[in-house]
């Protein structure tokens, strides 16, 4: 049931594939993904449903973007306690994923942020990754979320039904914020904890991103 770093990066190829996408991964038929749409190639961060957009200068832009996601303490869940399985670097976009498990491995989460050249490059992948959801993540309306810019969340099944899974996607300024839950299907992760979670990780890129 633990996450794959192979896992973890073809999952965020997959959403991002056709708009590339990326996210929560444990092995390769379980992880979720999510992705970011790219101009040219998708990403390679996660497992199962996210869109990349990627322009052109991202190599530009500094590799190591780890300490833009949240913190294993910041996962507040009453009877988990979660640990930062992997740290996988985004090759296009620039960007980090962070995959973290509950002590049992049973729920997952897979952070994935990519960074763009600018803010119009960031919503636009936003906008693509969106409609990639229901087909590619979670089979569940899409709602606005109070977070970051341009907010989105989805909770339902999994497309095959077999887990229970959750997303929540924004921007901040350049960079897309794609998170990803994942659990069985009889568990779901409360919404309350995904929103709590996608504001934190708003936040740490507010005070983190060099501008």
């Amino acid at each position: 049931m633990k996450v794959s770093v192979m896992a973890a990066g073809v999952a965020a190829t997959t959403l991002v594939v056709g708009v590339a996408v990326a996210g929560c991964g444990s092995d390769k038929s379980s992880s979720p993904s999510s992705s970011a749409p790219s101009s040219t190639t998708t990403s390679a961060a996660s497992s199962s449903a996210t869109a990349t957009p990627t322009s052109g200068s991202a190599g530009a832009q500094p590799s190591d973007y780890s300490n833009l996601l949240i913190k294993a303490t910041d996962i507040v869940v009453p009877g988990d306690t979660f640990t930062l399985s992997q740290t996988l670097p985004v090759p296009s976009p620039a960007g980090a994923e962070g995959v973290f498990t509950n002590q049992g491995a049973s729920r997952k989460i897979d952070d994935t942020i990519y960074v763009y050249p600018d803010a119009g490059a960031a919503s636009a992948a936003l906008d693509q990754t969106v409609k990639a959801i229901q087909e590619l993540s979670v089979k569940g309306p899409t709602t606005p979320a109070d977070v970051g810019t341009g907010g989105q969340m989805a909770l339902g099944p999994s497309p095959d039904g077999s887990k229970s899974k959750a997303i929540v996607m924004f921007t901040e300024g350049k960079a897309l914020a794609v998170l990803e839950f994942e659990s069985p299907p009889n568990d779901p992760v409360p919404s309350d904890v995904v929103l709590d979670l996608g504001r934190k990780q708003d936040a740490a890129i507010k005070s983190r991103l060099p501008a």
